[in-house]
């Protein structure tokens, strides 16, 4: 037994000699040391704080923070100071934001309109004021019946020729307000145009010696372009 006791003691005294250990120990004295230092220190502030008779909200975010940093007074908000959200509510902060113009957009409907106008103004120009209502017995699409020679006029659409003789039909010439486009019927009503045919003067399909009509009920319509008339 005596042996035993003796290899317990030199275990003990070669633990205390030996220098991991010794540095172990060391660390955890310091370590030791940095605690209670940082908890006086908390302490003290806590104490000091208490004495100023801050409020308990204030205590108990200090509590919260590492050990050994303390936050500055300006960044905490005391009982009894205006809040930032009554500088929000106040009217400058609530005042309803007027919507944006959209300047891109108001530029360009302006520019379509503008030319919308200025093309509108164009064609009066060109034309002259009131030419669009000279031309409505276009779309009348006026009629007449003659029964003998006749010309054209500038007015007549369909002309229907009820004669029992050769007729002779003088088509518009360019120079008496005839334009591209004009379209003339001429149509044989008697019945007789195989036996009394009707002539149609002017320079048709390039043919300067015109036409003729020599079919019973027989028609033709024509229509002007480029300085002669072309049957359609």
């Amino acid at each position: 037994m005596s042996n035993f006791n003796e290899f317990l003691s030199l275990m003990a005294k070669a633990k205390k000699e030996d220098p991991v250990a010794i540095k172990a120990k060391e660390k955890e004295d310091e370590i030791k040391q940095h605690i209670k230092e940082d908890l006086g220190s908390l302490f003290s502030q806590l104490s000091s704080l208490k004495k100023d008779k801050q409020p308990e909200h204030l205590t108990e975010y200090i509590i919260d923070t590492p050990i050994g940093e303390v936050p500055e007074l300006a960044q905490i908000e005391l009982v009894g100071e205006p809040s930032l959200d009554r500088y929000l509510k106040a009217p400058i902060f609530n005042e309803p934001k007027k919507p944006e113009v959209d300047l891109t957009r108001e530029l360009r409907v302006l520019t379509e309109k503008f030319k919308f106008m200025e093309q509108w103004v164009g064609k009066i120009a060109n034309a002259g004021p009131g030419s669009g209502a000279a031309e409505i017995y276009n779309l009348d699409m006026p009629t007449k019946v003659v029964t003998g020679d006749y010309t054209v006029g500038r007015k007549d659409y369909y002309v229907g020729v009820n004669a029992d003789v050769k007729t002779y039909i003088t088509l518009p010439t360019a120079g008496g307000n005839l334009k591209d486009g004009r379209v003339v019927v001429i149509k044989d009503e008697s019945g007789h145009a195989q036996l009394t045919p009707i002539i149609l003067i002017g320079t048709i399909d390039n043919d300067p010696n015109g036409a003729e009509i020599r079919i019973n009920n027989g028609a033709v319509q024509l229509i002007y372009r480029n300085g002669s008339w072309r049957i359609i």
